[in-house]
């Protein structure tokens, strides 16, 4: 007893820093484990080798003591020795060439080294972690997906695992799955704007659009508007746009399905809270009512058991004679009756499902706010004009019609600065944003009714039209129209086509 509890005394000493005392506690009772990890954590390496040979003299056949003699004097012929004397079966000595070889580089000696250990010794998530990871680095990615799966398993708050999980199924095609991985992962590490970033790609693959949107959202508020994955963004705009185009009286697909597969989600997530929280929740109602329960009367209504609905209809079938049941009038009532309450429900889909557009624009929209109205980090000059044209599209798929146009001039001044006048690429980006500015502005004198908005767009016209004139005399300058004649012809036509719009209002 004395022993035990002087060990025990020797733990609390080194896990309070004291090893030094520790030191010694256990050189007394002669545990020489302990003192060795002691004498190590010192830095007293060589006594601690000195020690580890005394008592390899006694036990030569230990493989501890050859591990924490390998640990001691850092060479790995100890930790061959000690998987020679346990006939290749201490997994210690495994996982320590196994991270000497990752030291130096060598990811198949240390694929190889890990797979072992983890043969030995399965129940150790950190080295199923460690293994996926130079399975990967040695290129055997399936190894490496059953590596990481089994680290989840294992410890299912391990978010980096899950990361990894789904990156290997997004390198697959296998998008369902990754999507499940990283629903888990942002769980786990909710800060990281990587992982919600992955999350907005994967959920705007599988048709998850309200999903990726949220998590976009997320992106915006953990990097403060500066990291946006904007080819993702616009996958949301133009399912927005796809949308609207449809008309109050559909809904398109996408979102049907998104609709269901969400209904279907908060089911599976009830039905589960049900298994584990059953018997808690029938004692807090049992708490709440001493009223009994009686099987037959009360059961149905609670647990979906008992005879009281066929009681019930006993009793309403006592009341039917022949003669009603024959009667063709309570069979055309009912059938209205069904009919209108299928109308009814249809209804009240179709306004749940505008809601959920409303939703999704709303969230497309607190995005581009967030990006536009921030200083944008490392955000390119491309990037920058290219939000600005998505959120053009997206007023102008709400009638916002002005803001739209708004919006398309900032996407030209955005790309003052991209060098177009003598950059052929940059020029091809500018005389884009330059011929949607000019087509927004048509398509808005053509819906312009009052006189107020008639002279609105007759002013926006001529300054498209004085712009466009300038864009095709830099084009000629800069030798544009030999270079890309397709690209001139087509400015020089909308040059036209504003100047008659500008004649005719």
């Amino acid at each position: 007893p004395g022993a035990m509890l002087r060990k025990e005394l020797g733990e609390h000493l080194v896990s309070l820093g004291m090893v030094g005392a520790a030191l010694e506690l256990f050189e007394e009772i002669e545990l020489w484990d302990s003192l060795i990890v002691c004498l190590t954590l010192l830095g007293k390496k060589q006594a601690a080798a000195d020690t580890i040979r005394r008592r390899l003299e006694v036990d030569p056949t230990d493989p501890k003591l050859w591990c924490a003699l390998g640990d001691a004097l850092d060479l790995e012929e100890h930790f061959q020795k000690a998987l020679e004397v346990s006939d290749g079966k201490n997994a210690r000595a495994m996982r320590s060439l196994a991270r000497r070889a990752a030291l130096r580089e060598d990811w198949t000696k240390a694929a190889e080294h890990w797979s072992a250990a983890m043969k030995i010794n399965p129940l150790f998530p950190d080295g199923w972690f460690s293994a996926g990871y130079a399975l990967l680095k040695a290129d055997r990615e399936d190894e490496a997906l059953s590596a990481f799966v089994r680290c989840t398993q294992i410890d299912a708050e391990n978010g980096q695992a899950w990361n990894n999980v789904a990156a290997l199924n997004i390198r697959r095609g296998k998008f369902a799955a990754a999507h499940v991985a990283l629903q888990e992962a942002v769980k786990q590490v909710a800060t990281s704007w990587q992982t919600w970033e992955n999350l907005a790609m994967v959920a705007a693959k599988i048709g998850r659009f309200q999903q990726s949107a949220r998590a976009l959202v997320k992106v915006m508020d953990l990097t403060g508007g500066a990291k946006l994955h904007v080819a993702t963004l616009s996958t949301l705009v133009e399912r927005c746009k796809e949308a609207r185009s449809g008309g109050s009286g559909s809904a398109p697909d996408w979102l049907r399905k998104e609709s269901d597969a969400e209904a279907a989600e908060a089911e599976d997530t009830r039905a589960k809270l049900a298994v584990l929280g059953g018997i808690a929740d029938i004692e807090i109602e049992g708490d709440e009512s001493d009223d009994e329960v009686w099987e037959g009367v009360g059961g149905a209504v609670l647990s979906g058991g008992g005879d009281a609905g066929d009681m019930a209809d006993d009793f309403l079938d006592a009341f039917i004679s022949d003669d009603d049941a024959g009667d063709g009038a309570g069979d055309d009532a009912d059938a209205a009756a069904e009919a209108a309450k299928a109308a009814n429900a249809d209804d009240v889909r179709s306004e749940v499902l505008s809601r959920e557009v409303v939703r999704l624009e709303a969230a497309v929209d607190e995005v581009l706010k967030t990006a536009l109205g921030s200083s944008g980090g490392e955000r390119s000059v491309k990037d920058t004009a290219d939000l600005w044209a998505l959120s053009a599209d997206l007023k102008e798929a709400r009638g916002e019609f002005l803001v739209a146009n708004e919006a398309r001039l900032k996407r030209i001044r955005a790309l003052e600065t991209s060098g177009w006048r003598k950059d052929a690429e940059a020029f091809a980006e500018y005389a884009d944003a330059s011929l949607d500015m000019c087509r927004g502005r048509l398509r808005a004198c053509a819906d312009a009714v009052e006189d107020a908005e008639v002279a609105d767009a007759k002013r926006q016209l001529a300054q498209a039209r004085m712009h466009m004139n300038g864009v095709v005399k830099a084009s000629v300058a800069g030798m544009f129209d030999e270079a890309m004649g397709e690209v001139h012809a087509e400015l020089v036509a909308c040059m036209e086509e504003v100047t008659k719009a500008e004649e005719g209002a």
